[in-house]
């Protein structure tokens, strides 16, 4: 339910209408920002304009598909605020895929009014080699450097760790103090063996270690209670299972057999057994209450599951593609399903049991 709220004495403002309120004025608003501008140019950006006077960085769209932009000479430099219509707006967002295969930039200046970075957005820029990344960073999505393999060294703040350059070797430690690691942030980092995670650390995003494909050893310290999807997505050196206390992360390819989830663990992570071939069976204990999107994908030779009366959720594809998969028995407990769960499951029989 959205809640709206104006405090002050005087007449009622109309966000709607485009009145932003005066000085004075207290107004607190819980809903969403709506998108009233779009990619809209000024003063040699490109920019999406909110109805909370906030602006996001976005990309020259004269057709729909065009990401460069073309006229670019060396330096980016974001500034704290745009105007339009004689209203300011906040710049707080660089918007997925902004800056995306601009060959020309150099060098970017984000201000310390960033508060994200969204997809991809300085993926593919061929000679990019700076970028400075303030504090007021809090949170990145999927691989915002992805293919800009000419920045060579890590980038991140006291919060978020970004971007790990792809020709990194050997062992990496990750600053203590990081609470967030952003998806692909080590996506294609081949010749790394080992990665430290610190105990700061609370979520790690999709794809974070996609294709590091020498990769031995990884930790997953107990301050992590969340993580995207295909975290260790292409580990194939990856020999022991990835968990916690609170999530299961990642069972290794090559796994044969049965496997028995720890007791006390919680939620089976996004894609945790995708693509185990040779799993046979998952003990799932009575502490497991979520089960996460594509969790068993693909595991071909998985013949039976049991639902422990503990699991609430079982997310969408959850056993998508379990094709000998024959017996899975729920509890007789209301449980949220996603969409598909059963997908491509031919011969699946469903029963019910008290525990």
């Amino acid at each position: 339910m959205r809640k709206f709220f104006i405090l002050f004495t005087a007449s009622i403002v109309c966000f709607a209408c485009g009145s932003k309120p005066s000085e004075g004025e207290t107004v607190v608003d819980e809903r969403p920002a709506t998108l009233v501008y779009r990619h809209m140019y000024i003063d040699g950006l490109f920019y999406n304009l909110y109805d909370n006077y906030t602006a996001e960085v976005t990309f020259e769209n004269p057709n729909g598909s065009e990401f460069n932009y073309s006229w670019f000479e060396t330096e980016v430099e974001i500034p704290l605020t745009v105007t339009y219509n004689d209203f300011t707006y906040d710049i707080t967002r660089i918007g997925d895929y902004a800056f995306r295969g601009c060959d020309a930039i150099k060098t970017v200046n984000i201000p310390d009014c960033i508060e994200s970075i969204g997809i991809e957005a300085f993926a593919y820029c061929d000679n990019l080699s700076y970028v400075s990344f303030p504090n007021s960073i809090k949170s990145v999505d999927h691989s915002p450097f992805v293919g800009s393999n000419n920045l060579i060294c890590p980038i991140y703040n006291d919060y978020v760790f970004a971007y790990m350059p792809a020709s990194s070797v050997g062992t990496y430690i990750i600053p203590d103090g990081i609470e967030f690691i952003g998806g692909g942030a080590f996506s294609g980092c081949e010749q790394l063996t080992a990665i430290v995670i610190p105990n700061s650390v609370t979520y790690i995003g999709n794809a974070a270690f996609y294709f590091c494909k020498n990769l031995r050893s990884l930790n997953l310290p107990n301050s992590v209670y969340n993580t995207g999807d295909k975290i260790c997505w292409g580990c194939t050196s990856l020999m022991t299972p990835i968990y916690n206390d609170h999530v299961f992360a990642f069972l290794p390819y090559s796994w044969e057999g049965e496997y028995a989830i720890q007791y006390g663990i919680e939620q089976i992570a996004s894609s945790a057994f995708w693509g185990c071939t040779n799993l046979t069976y998952v003990a799932i204990p009575n502490t497991i209450t979520r089960i996460g999107d594509r969790a068993f994908v693909d595991c071909k030779n998985l013949y039976a599951v049991n639902i422990p009366v503990s699991v609430s959720v079982i997310e969408d594809y959850a056993f998508l593609g379990c094709e000998n998969l024959t017996s899975v028995t729920f509890p007789h407990t209301e449980i949220q399903l996603g969409e598909d769960i059963f997908s491509g499951c031919y011969n699946v029989q469903i029963s019910y049991e008290d525990y």
